[in-house]
């Protein structure tokens, strides 16, 4: 199988709130192959006229599956492979002072207080007391490198651009 290499440069516009196992903002590429993997999906299903049972056996062929369950089709490796130029580690800690909406079901000690409108922007890692370390937007961008087999060249350009 002929294998083509991809090339891109990756920067953010908002905080990026990837992770690794220990919760610590860091590049890495889990979370950019699984929004490929989405991406890859909405681009593929009108050739195989949404027909979510073909889509779901070419995309185990393409990016790889464990096949836990007989009609899953057969395990096999991804034919994707992803690459950061660096897996730095995030390094914004707070978030710039934003607007706060009152919403009158949120009260401490019975009086409505308002909330701060970047607890929307990142439900789980910004609270209203405290914020999981992000990558800032003004981080240098990252070379992302995108190898696979040629035949999927185009499916997964027209995956990246979305």
């Amino acid at each position: 199988m002929t294998m083509q290499a991809l090339t891109y440069q990756v920067t953010f516009n908002t905080p990026a709130f990837l992770g690794n196992a220990e919760q610590q903002a860091q590049w890495r590429t889990p979370p950019f192959k699984a929004l490929l993997r989405q991406w890859w999906r909405v681009v593929k299903a009108p050739d195989v006229d949404y027909d979510h049972h073909q889509l779901r056996q070419l995309e185990s062929t393409l990016f790889g599956s464990a096949a836990d369950c007989p009609d899953a089709g057969r395990s096999g490796r991804s034919q994707v492979q992803l690459r950061l130029s660096s897996w730095d580690m995030g390094r914004m800690a707070e978030l710039p002072r934003m607007a706060t909406q009152q919403h009158d079901e949120v009260k401490r000690n019975g009086q409505v207080v308002p909330v701060g409108t970047a607890v929307y922007l990142g439900f789980g890692p910004v609270t209203t007391t405290a914020m999981r370390p992000a990558i800032a937007p003004d981080t240098p961008a990252v070379t992302f490198k995108l190898r696979c087999p040629t035949s999927e060249t185009s499916t997964l350009r027209k995956a990246m651009q979305l």
